[in-house]
């Protein structure tokens, strides 16, 4: 008895193990493309990470291994994503566009997305995984042809301008 017990508490323990890890980290990439005049972005993240975040925020099953929702995948990925990063222009909020995400078998998730930037100055919010992870970090790097700037968020600061001075 004792022994079957151990044995489960390993199984639970090692099952367990390869999701642990010591830093919590998105990084985000956005790309001017000057013809649409878009920001158009790609985020990577930790998949289980974003999946526990989804699951305790919204209270819903959340599993993107599960090839048969992608559709409910799409849509809580994207109101998720649309509750953590924010543009505003002028004062004014924007629309972020979710163009959709790749699962890589590393555990890597990436989140595409674009928003609309025709002067290449904008003020953006970025609070991913911050509601979960106190040491969350987001690195975010922002490239025109005009200019290319990083940001590194965090919980306690959230918000940067991107602005190209001429």
């Amino acid at each position: 008895m004792i022994r079957s017990i151990l044995h489960i508490l390993f199984f639970v323990a090692i099952s367990t193990w390869g999701y642990a890890h010591d830093y919590y980290m998105s990084v985000t990439k956005g790309n001017y493309n000057n013809e649409s005049q878009m920001m158009e972005c790609s985020m990577k993240v930790t998949a289980h990470d974003l999946e526990n975040a989804i699951r305790a925020l919204y209270g819903k099953a959340f599993d993107l291994d599960d090839n048969t929702q992608l559709h409910s995948q799409n849509e809580l990925l994207k109101k998720y994503l649309l509750s953590k990063i924010e543009i505003m222009i002028d004062g004014k909020y924007i629309d972020l566009e979710y163009v959709g995400f790749e699962l890589e078998l590393n555990e890597d998730l990436w989140i595409y997305f674009q928003f609309k930037a025709p002067d290449q100055t904008f003020e953006y919010k970025n609070n991913i995984l911050t509601e979960l992870f106190a040491m969350q970090q987001n690195v975010t790097h922002f490239k025109s042809d005009r200019c290319e700037k990083s940001f590194v968020f965090t919980k306690n600061q959230s918000l940067e301008k991107f602005e190209c001075n001429d």
